[in-house]
């Protein structure tokens, strides 16, 4: 009886005004679609507080006259706003609402709810929740098949977006299954040369990069650039994302100077688009400084990171995520530079702004405490290292599961630690959880995996159990050689461990080969890794540490081995027990062997200070070459 009095009432009301209420209607419905045109205006030149203005008084609009469809679409772009501020909690809980409340009204299988699933996954991808971001970007693909078919562009879209996130769990393979699932849709539906198709080459090739596949990589970021050159022109942004991401592969490889080259190109064109004040231009200061650190130029390093600091500053304010990036690379360079008490200065202020503008619980806080875990680690301090690493193995675990090579870096770190502490059977267990998962999620050929093996076998050397050490460590070198070739600084690194087990065991024949071996991969332009006696010319090396270890090292060898004397048969005389494939070595020539090395060190330490500016590094180098200098 009453919902019949209502509709009567409500029948009679329209009869009497039924031309008002109609002009009410269209009046608001304008006026709401003119909110919503504006907003759009704005949220296009990146004024996303002026676009929410306009979007709150059109969803309210929306929302009385019961247009669920324009409502939702409306409080998505609103919700969108925030995700581009970076206010994710605000977007999910705008986006999210909105959803359930349509839902009532309109039915799921609609292209708009497609598109509030697939925005409100991208929330949580930035979020790191990466299970429910696959949830909704999953949601709103099978929608969009449903609705559009297999073959079109908005399914490629979702496909693409469902592979980032695949990205994010390093679940490589995942991630190209879905990029080329996009990458045959747009094909087909536009053909080899356009930006959607560059696009997923991009992804593609970070995907690969991930998997350590850098030739691959490669081969698919210049298919996206040259798509994109032929297409937008030499001097535009995606063709600087392009270089930018080609820079950082040549980074990875070791390969600096290439990797400046396009980390400089990138700068180039965004300078001449965007003008030196632009987060852009601040980004490729932080890769460029970031290859000056991995050249150990450290005031390099600084000198751009601080122009990266100063813009993101400016542009941006204190509390912002490209400041605390900034903060963190800093960081980063202080303590490769044994200036640890900088390093925590700068790795605290990153933390603070972290935890302010995302919580406690985000992978990129977890990033700050291993850094600071790392930085006490290297002060000797290892109590407080494994307190913060810890720490961000208890988010990671809670945010990204068990099996995540984050976590596996995490369990690395703390194997590395209890090491330290010769608590060796916790070191081991420790690198072998980091192993199993590394294995488990990107195969035996990667780098992790090879980083696990190198720790496995220095516990192990610790430990005097040498053959167990050489193992793991052929076993990592087997790795690195493979995925990164002859010259580079981890196959050095690698070639050093296992001179140095050799050498624990006196054999010294064979600690000598290896030490050769790590000081070919340490300089481009040396190739004699037969020949132990062979000093190299310091020329074009890759890491002056590593090759400076490596010298020296042989260096101390031949001065061991000058004392091992015994008698002549035929005299009383004493003649130098030989080196094993070495019969007429006499001890004058092993002391002149020593210091032709020793000398081979004087001039790398020559070079390296020459390109130090600060006193602090050359203080730093000095240790290090005063022992070279005794020697």
């Amino acid at each position: 009886m009453k919902t019949t009095k209502i509709l009567s009432v409500l029948l009679i009301l329209m009869t009497c005004s039924q031309l008002s209420f109609a002009q009410d209607i269209t009046t608001d419905t304008t006026l709401a679609n003119s909110y919503f045109e504006k907003a759009g205006i704005f949220q296009d030149s990146t004024q996303y507080d002026s676009a929410i203005v306009y979007l709150e008084k059109a969803s309210a609009l929306y929302q009385e006259h019961k247009q669920w469809r324009k409502y939702l679409q409306s409080e998505t772009k609103h919700g969108v706003c925030y995700q581009k501020q970076w206010q994710l909690d605000l977007a999910i809980a705008t986006i999210k609402p909105a959803i359930k409340q349509s839902l009532q009204h309109i039915n799921e299988n609609d292209t708009i709810v497609a598109d509030a699933y697939h925005d409100l996954g991208i929330s949580f991808y930035y979020q790191s929740k990466n299970d429910s971001a696959l949830v909704y970007s999953e949601k709103a693909l099978e929608i969009r098949k449903e609705l559009l078919g297999e073959k079109h562009t908005s399914v490629a879209t979702s496909y693409n977006s469902i592979g980032i996130v695949y990205d994010e769990k390093d679940e490589y393979d995942l991630a190209l299954q879905y990029y080329f699932n996009s990458l045959q849709i747009y094909k087909e539906l536009l053909g080899e040369k356009h930006t959607n198709v560059a696009t997923i080459y991009n992804n593609i090739g970070f995907s690969y990069s991930g998997k350590d596949e850098y030739d691959l990589a490669l081969e698919y970021y210049f298919k996206s650039l040259q798509i994109k050159k032929e297409l937008l022109g030499e001097k535009h942004a995606d063709v600087a994302m392009n270089y930018n991401n080609i820079g950082l592969v040549y980074d990875n490889k070791n390969e600096y100077d290439l990797a400046l080259e396009y980390h400089f190109k990138a700068l180039q064109i965004r300078k001449e688009l965007l003008g030196e004040k632009h987060t852009d231009v601040a980004g490729n200061y932080l890769n460029i400084g970031s290859v000056y650190a991995h050249k150990n130029e450290y005031d390099l390093a600084l000198e751009y990171l601080f122009k990266a600091l100063q813009i993101f500053k400016e542009l941006l304010g204190e509390k912002h995520t490209g400041v605390s990036m900034a903060y963190n690379n800093i960081g980063a360079v202080y303590a490769y530079k044994n200036e640890y008490d900088l390093a925590l200065e700068y790795h605290f202020k990153s933390l603070q702004i972290k935890k302010e503008l995302l919580g406690e619980k985000h992978t990129l806080v977890a990033s700050s405490y291993t850094n600071i875990g790392n930085v006490y680690y290297d002060k000797n301090e290892y109590d407080l290292a494994l307190e913060y690493h810890f720490k961000a193995l208890q988010i990671r675990k809670e945010l990204l599961g068990e099996k995540h090579t984050d976590v596996a870096g995490n369990y690395l770190n703390i194997g590395n630690v209890y090491a330290e502490k010769n608590e060796y059977d916790l070191a081991l267990e420790y690198h072998f959880k980091a192993l199993q998962i590394s294995k488990e999620l990107l195969g035996e050929k990667h780098t992790l995996v090879a980083s696990s093996y190198t720790n496995i076998g220095n516990v192990y050397a610790e430990k005097n159990e040498y053959d167990l050490a050489l193992e793991y460590h052929f076993k990592a070198l087997q790795i690195s050689k493979e995925l990164l070739g002859e010259k580079h600084t981890d196959v050095a690194y690698s070639y050093g461990n296992i001179g140095n087990v050799y050498k624990e065991k006196n054999e010294y024949d064979l600690a000598l080969q290896y030490y050769q071996k790590g000081a070919a991969s340490s300089l481009r332009n040396f190739n004699d890794t037969v020949d132990v006696f062979s000093v190299p010319l310091i020329k074009d090396y890759l890491n002056w540490a590593e090759l400076l270890t490596d010298l020296q090292t042989k260096a101390r060898i031949f001065v061991t081995l000058s004392t091992y004397t015994i008698p002549d048969s035929d005299s009383d005389s004493l003649q130098q027990k030989p080196l094993s494939g070495f019969i007429n070595t006499t001890r004058a020539d092993y002391l002149k062997l020593a210091l032709r090395h020793y000398q081979a060190c004087d001039s790398l330490i020559s070079q390296v200070r020459k390109e130090m500016k600060t006193k602090s590094d050359k203080l730093a180098l000095g240790e290090q070459a005063s022992e070279v200098y005794k020697g």
